[in-house]
């Protein structure tokens, strides 16, 4: 299953509704920004990723967070988690909050949603990003317990960038919006 996927399909897309619920939003229009902002966070890990110390951050952040909980149990976590771990995950992947801002501001002119109520959703979709990239790569024991080595960086870089964008195309945003395509319409 692909990272759009899981977050709509675990428990029956709680984690939208939830999402829609924090920001006070329709979930049709919490579903639009996510599936507007979850292509950058997909090319900030992409990018994070490139180097054996990006890698291992995110091997052992996925090792090692409660990031699952954000998707098998959405309705019952603390909304103030859901934002303070999304806003933690977005300073990794991201880097600062000008780069979130402009995240959010390019997701506002795709989807229509203003820029305001998608920088709430940001950390929300950061959360969920982790949930789902956790979930599915522990499904595929895409990691195991590995420990990144200079022998082994280039094989696990090259496995994640495989699941980020499934048609090695150089872009994400076409494999999520197949999904989302494939689901709704």
């Amino acid at each position: 299953m692909g990272l759009l996927e899981t977050i709509l399909k675990t428990n029956d897309g709680a984690a939208v509704r939830e999402a829609a619920r924090q920001t006070g939003l329709s979930e049709k229009q919490a579903f639009e920004g996510l599936i507007n902002l979850i292509p950058s966070l997909s090319e900030g890990v992409k990018k994070n990723t490139g180097n054996q110390q990006g890698l291992e951050s995110l091997i052992n952040a996925l090792g090692s967070g409660k990031h699952e909980r954000y998707l098998d149990q959405a309705g019952n976590v603390n909304p103030d988690d859901y934002i303070k771990d999304g806003n933690d995950i977005l300073g990794h992947i991201l880097g600062n909050k000008d780069a979130s801002r402009q995240v959010a501001a390019t997701a506002a002119k795709k989807s229509g949603l203003s820029s305001s109520i998608l920088k709430k959703l940001l950390p929300i979709a950061a959360g969920l990003f982790m949930a789902s990239l956790s979930k599915n790569s522990r499904s595929k024991n895409m990691f195991g317990q590995e420990k990144v080595t200079n022998s082994n960086a280039g094989i696990l870089s090259k496995g994640l960038t495989m699941f980020l964008d499934s048609d090695n195309d150089g872009s994400v945003v076409d494999d999520l919006l197949g999904m989302a395509a494939k689901m709704f319409f």
